[in-house]
C-alpha cells in the first residue's frame, strides 16, 4: 500500500521541485526577469520603468512559497495519511496563492522605479 501512495505524491513533489529550481534560477541569474511572462515582450522604454531586481526577488519568494506548499503535503501523502483530502487542499491552496500573487503583482506601481 505504501508504494501506491508514492504515485499519489509524485505530482506534488515534482511541482514542488520545479518551483524550487525556478526559485534558484530567479535568485542567482541576472537575466531571469526574461522568464517573466509579458515582461520580456515589453519595449525597452517600458522595461526601464520597472525594477527587474525587485521583480526577480518577488518571484523567488513566490516560487519558494509554492514549493513548500507542494512538498510538505507531498511528504504527508507519501506516508499514506489523508491522501484525498491532502491532494485537494494542497492544489486548492496552490491555485489560491497564484491568484492572490497575481492580484498583488498587478497593483499599480508596485515594482515601478
Amino acid at each position: 500500500m505504501l508504494k501506491m501512495s508514492i504515485f499519489y505524491a509524485l505530482p506534488n513533489l515534482s511541482c514542488g521541485l520545479i518551483c524550487a529550481l525556478l526559485a534558484i534560477v530567479f535568485r542567482t541569474n541576472k537575466k531571469a526577469y526574461l522568464l517573466i511572462a509579458g515582461f520580456n515582450t515589453l519595449p525597452k522604454a517600458e522595461k526601464a520603468k520597472y525594477d527587474s531586481k525587485k521583480l526577480c526577488h518577488y518571484f523567488c519568494k513566490l516560487l519558494l512559497l509554492l514549493a513548500v506548499e507542494m512538498v510538505i503535503p507531498g511528504i504527508i501523502i507519501s506516508q499514506n495519511i489523508a491522501v484525498p483530502a491532502m491532494l485537494i487542499s494542497s492544489w486548492s491552496i496552490f491555485i489560491i496563492t497564484l491568484i492572490v500573487s497575481q492580484i498583488y503583482l498587478k497593483q499599480q506601481g508596485k515594482f515601478k522605479i
